[in-house]
């Protein structure tokens, strides 16, 4: 996907239980971003799942032209155990 440097994403998601895929309402979910530069990813955004476990926010891409990676990461609870989504490659051009 190739989009705008500077443009802003809308980031929609869903968080299920992986046994029994009840919507998780009102659970913690981080946004992250890959950082070349420590070789990990980073937390961008912290978010709060809503009715029926969606999770909804406005990203502001970079501004600089370049490949970068994003997923989404449960942090876990007592309960569940930590989950992260697949990545997400975007395409910054000028």
């Amino acid at each position: 996907m190739a989009v705008k440097a500077g443009a802003r994403a809308q980031v929609i998601l869903s968080i299920r239980t992986n046994d029994t895929y009840e919507p998780l309402v009102g659970s913690q979910v981080e946004l992250q971003q890959f950082d070349p530069a420590f070789g990990d990813f980073g937390t961008i955004q912290t978010l709060r799942s809503g009715a029926g476990g969606q999770v909804q926010g406005q990203l502001t891409l970079p501004a600089q032209p370049g490949t970068y990676r994003y997923r989404a990461l449960f942090p876990g609870t007592p309960e569940l155990r930590r989950d992260t989504s697949p990545e997400v490659r975007i395409d910054i051009v000028a």
